[in-house]
């Protein structure tokens, strides 16, 4: 695909995400270290190198990778992603001479990647075939998240209603404790009384709110 690219469109930049980039490097050059400490310092210099803006400080750096990390690791980093123009698709360096808007990975576009794969299961049939499908992997996305949005409005109201409930039963218990305080019940539509347990005072009165409510 990137030969393609550059024939079909040769004034663009092909940018390659710096995940996979240092996706590859781990999988290849994890072998040349004895442990993970000297690992994670390589990955960590490589990652230096990558994001470093300043000509003279990356010639610094790059030197350091080569003295100080097992040559087959520093030639692998070299010879895959250094030499003969390859870092101009992925240095920081480098790409921050055209408009990119900061992006430096694909993990924007990973999802969408996946549906488009997940949608066109063969390699094979026409322009034709493909947008049909893909149109109609939209729709079915676009009524998900229509049915999302309405669950999400019905938490809403429930919630809005919860809060009014709980603050009526708030005012209820209120009420029979203050009942329970004074000692009195309801009698005939009249307050007398009352020789219980204050706990059933509050009861009786947060029976009697309750159906009222």
């Amino acid at each position: 695909m990137m030969k393609s690219l550059i024939e079909v469109f040769p004034t663009t930049i092909n940018q390659l995400c710096r995940w996979h980039v240092e996706q590859n490097i781990m999988k290849n050059c994890r072998k040349y270290f004895s442990s993970v400490a000297d690992f994670d310092i390589f990955m960590k210099q490589i990652q230096k190198i990558a994001s470093s803006t300043d000509a003279t400080c990356q010639k610094e750096e790059l030197k350091q990778l080569k003295d100080k990390f097992p040559i087959p690791a520093a030639n692998y980093f070299f010879d895959q992603w250094w030499a003969n123009g390859l870092c101009e698709s992925w240095a920081e360096i480098k790409i921050q001479k055209y408009s990119n808007f900061g992006i430096r990975t694909t993990s924007t576009v990973e999802g969408s990647y996946g549906a488009l794969k997940g949608a066109l299961p063969s390699s094979s049939g026409t322009l034709h075939t493909a947008t049909k499908i893909i149109n109609r992997k939209g729709t079915e996305r676009s009524q998900q998240l229509s049915v999302i949005e309405s669950n999400k409005n019905l938490l809403v109201r429930l919630e809005i209603r919860n809060q009014i409930e709980t603050s009526t039963l708030y005012g209820v218990c209120r009420s029979g404790e203050e009942v329970a305080a004074s000692g009195k019940r309801w009698h005939d539509g009249e307050m007398q009384l009352y020789d219980q347990e204050p706990l059933s005072f509050a009861v009786l009165a947060l029976d009697r709110a309750w159906l009222t409510y």
